[in-house]
């Protein structure tokens, strides 16, 4: 079953600088040496920290919530605005 949620790779933008790879604390990255890219070996275990995300200096990476974590920060959302 193919994961929807965790990090997102853009290929088009990956400069293969290993940063994702290199500072995962989760280990969900693995590494394609063939082509210089890294690979999501195990994104059931991405933990959210977006840490690939904030250190990809070319954009290249997504990270995806999953849905009732979006729901969550939604509904969060719209309380907070309606105490304000």
């Amino acid at each position: 079953m193919r994961t929807r949620h965790g990090p997102k790779i853009d290929f088009n933008y990956c400069n293969g600088c290993k940063q994702c790879y290199d500072l995962c604390p989760d280990d969900v990255f693995g590494w394609d040496d063939a082509n210089n890219v890294p690979t999501l070996d195990y994104p059931d275990e991405c933990q959210f920290c977006c840490t690939c995300e904030l250190n990809c200096s070319q954009l290249a990476i997504d990270v995806v919530y999953p849905l009732y974590a979006r729901l969550e920060l939604k509904m969060l959302g719209n309380e907070q605005g309606a105490k304000a």
